[in-house]
């Protein structure tokens, strides 16, 4: 059926609207009343404090769509605090992860050397010394092009590692790989366990064979080969996979303690295990009550927004376990998960709409540091010796 939407919120955001002032308005006929902000004549008013504070900005058409996906975020924030709340102890406790990004703070609020320890180490200094002229230099030449400038030091313009050698085959296998030395990047992998490392460098490098046999074998010519975004997506849910499967002893425990079966002492959670248990439960049915009512579909909305919490739960283990200073690290297009189980075909126009929607700002950029920051506010806290149910209540 033929729907009809009021569109001035989106006409007004794009095109701007016309404004006049009160004391006009009556000279102005009907036809050239539609789409025009009235200002106060008298500012310094009630009339002019509304103004001021709504604006441009017709509020009685986004208060729905604030609502809706801060309902949506809301469900998603749940879903990832049961996660991290189930998940908190096998982490620290048995896999014993490092919390890389942590690590500064609790360095620079005078913890590991004594009260303000950080700021009487030598080697911090030295590198602080080192460091400082080189980002200077670079802001001094990016605002004065004529101060001399280095560019092996920009992370969106890398140097390609292609261009510097004649072979044939190396230019085959470098043809994707760019190298770059950010300082940001360097001080979080400096804090990143050694094994790890090597574990990032040589699983890249095999990565690298991709675009080779791409070029060698000739499978470029198969649309979208070698399918970045979607071996992302398939990457993070068997990632996910093997974290749970690595924490099936630990999770087993927690079931038999909500069972009744055996007793498991979760005061030095931030909350009982069995509310985060409820928290999971309850994001699956706000993302089930959604899809209804946005017309998405419930089996939809379960299905693509319940995937959404599998990419942030990996988030949170990822990042306990090496840090994450980059923001571009999760699935870029999300909707391709949808894409891979039938599309429109099964989940209709509205399904695929809503989640490419979704996508176009829940996997870009820093929306899914909301899980694993959620875990590293719960180590951290303990750490500082925060009372776990205190750390809850500011989650």
């Amino acid at each position: 059926d033929v729907e009809f939407f009021n569109s001035q919120a989106i006409e007004g955001g794009y095109m701007g609207r016309n404004v006049v002032r009160q004391r006009n308005l009556a000279a102005l006929d009907a036809g050239e009343r539609n789409f025009t902000l009235v200002k106060p004549d008298n500012m310094f008013s009630l009339a002019g404090l509304r103004y001021l504070l709504t604006g441009f900005i017709p509020i009685s058409q986004w208060v729905q769509p604030i609502l809706a996906w801060l309902s949506l975020v809301g469900a998603l924030f749940l879903g990832f605090f049961g996660f991290n709340v189930l998940m908190r102890r096998q982490w620290v406790e048995y896999e014993r992860f490092t919390f890389p990004m942590n690590i500064v703070p609790r360095f620079l609020f005078g913890s590991g050397e004594g009260e303000g320890g950080v700021f009487r180490n030598k080697v911090m200094w030295a590198g602080f010394a080192v460091i400082l002229p080189l980002v200077l230099l670079k802001g001094l030449h990016f605002y004065l092009p004529l101060v001399p400038g280095y560019d092996w030091n920009d992370i969106w313009y890398p140097i390609p590692l292609a261009k510097l050698s004649a072979n044939p085959l190396w230019i085959a296998f470098f043809q994707k790989l760019d190298i770059s030395l950010v300082f940001t990047l360097l001080a979080i992998a400096l804090l990143v366990q050694t094994d790890l490392l090597f574990s990032i460098w040589a699983v890249y490098l095999l990565y690298q064979l991709l675009p080779f046999c791409g070029s060698t074998f000739n499978f470029t010519r198969f649309a979208g080969y070698p399918w970045h975004y979607q071996q992302a997506i398939g990457s993070f849910i068997a990632y996910a996979l093997i974290a749970i499967y690595a924490a099936r002893r630990h999770l087993a425990a927690i079931f038999r303690h909500l069972f009744g079966r055996q007793p498991l002492d979760d005061s030095d959670e931030v909350v009982p295990y069995r509310v985060a248990v409820l928290c999971v439960f309850a994001s699956l049915v706000l993302f089930v009550a959604w899809g209804l009512w946005t017309k998405m579909g419930a089996w939809t909305s379960l299905l693509f927004f319940g995937y959404m919490l599998i990419v942030g739960f990996a988030g949170s283990k990822i990042r306990a376990e090496c840090g994450l200073p980059f923001g571009y690290w999760a699935p870029y297009y999300n909707m391709f998960f949808m894409s891979a189980l039938g599309g429109v075909v099964v989940f209709g126009a509205t399904g695929m709409l809503v989640a490419s929607i979704a996508s176009s700002f829940m996997s870009v950029a820093c929306f899914f540091f909301i899980s694993p920051v959620q875990v590293e506010m719960m180590e951290l806290g303990r750490f500082f010796r925060v009372r776990p149910r205190d750390i809850g209540h500011g989650l």
